[in-house]
Protein backbone atom coordinates (compact mmCIF):
# COMPACT_ATOMS: atom_id res chain seq x y z
CA UNK A 1 0.00 0.00 0.00
CA UNK A 2 0.95 3.58 -0.54
CA UNK A 3 -0.37 6.11 1.95
CA UNK A 4 -0.64 9.75 0.94
CA UNK A 5 -0.72 12.74 3.24
CA UNK A 6 -3.12 15.06 1.42
CA UNK A 7 -3.32 18.76 2.17
CA UNK A 8 -6.21 20.72 0.68
CA UNK A 9 -5.48 24.43 0.77
CA UNK A 10 -8.13 27.16 0.98
CA UNK A 11 -6.90 28.61 -2.33
CA UNK A 12 -7.72 25.32 -4.13
CA UNK A 13 -4.22 23.81 -4.24
CA UNK A 14 -3.80 20.15 -3.30
CA UNK A 15 -0.49 18.80 -2.04
CA UNK A 16 0.33 15.08 -1.84
CA UNK A 17 3.21 13.24 -0.26
CA UNK A 18 3.57 9.44 -0.43
CA UNK A 19 4.57 7.28 2.55
CA UNK A 20 5.01 3.57 3.16
CA UNK A 21 3.05 3.54 6.42
CA UNK A 22 -0.18 5.13 7.59
CA UNK A 23 1.52 6.32 10.76
CA UNK A 24 4.15 8.25 8.79
CA UNK A 25 1.47 9.92 6.66
CA UNK A 26 -0.52 10.85 9.77
CA UNK A 27 2.62 12.30 11.37
CA UNK A 28 3.16 14.46 8.29
CA UNK A 29 -0.39 15.78 8.56
CA UNK A 30 0.20 16.62 12.23
CA UNK A 31 3.29 18.63 11.30
CA UNK A 32 1.19 20.73 8.93
CA UNK A 33 -1.23 21.59 11.75
CA UNK A 34 1.62 23.36 13.57
CA UNK A 35 3.23 24.90 10.50
CA UNK A 36 3.24 28.48 9.21
CA UNK A 37 0.63 27.35 6.67
CA UNK A 38 -1.93 26.17 9.25
CA UNK A 39 -4.26 29.11 8.61
CA UNK A 40 -4.24 28.41 4.86
CA UNK A 41 -5.18 24.72 5.18
CA UNK A 42 -8.75 23.63 4.56
CA UNK A 43 -8.53 19.84 5.08
CA UNK A 44 -5.82 17.33 6.01
CA UNK A 45 -6.32 13.63 5.44
CA UNK A 46 -4.59 10.34 4.72
CA UNK A 47 -5.63 8.17 1.80
CA UNK A 48 -4.30 4.79 0.70
CA UNK A 49 -3.89 3.29 -2.73
CA UNK A 50 -2.90 -0.19 -3.80
CA UNK A 51 -0.15 -0.04 -6.45
CA UNK A 52 -0.88 -3.63 -7.52
CA UNK A 53 -4.31 -2.70 -8.90
CA UNK A 54 -4.62 -2.49 -12.67
CA UNK A 55 -6.13 1.02 -12.69
CA UNK A 56 -3.23 2.33 -10.59
CA UNK A 57 -0.69 0.83 -12.99
CA UNK A 58 -2.52 2.24 -16.00
CA UNK A 59 -2.18 5.84 -14.78
CA UNK A 60 1.35 5.40 -13.42
CA UNK A 61 0.21 6.52 -9.96
CA UNK A 62 -0.50 10.09 -11.06
CA UNK A 63 -4.22 10.02 -10.42
CA UNK A 64 -5.26 9.75 -6.80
Amino acid sequence: MIYYAVVYMKNGDIHLRPFETKEAAEACCEKFKDSDYADDIDVLKVIKKDPSKEWFKSVNGYWI
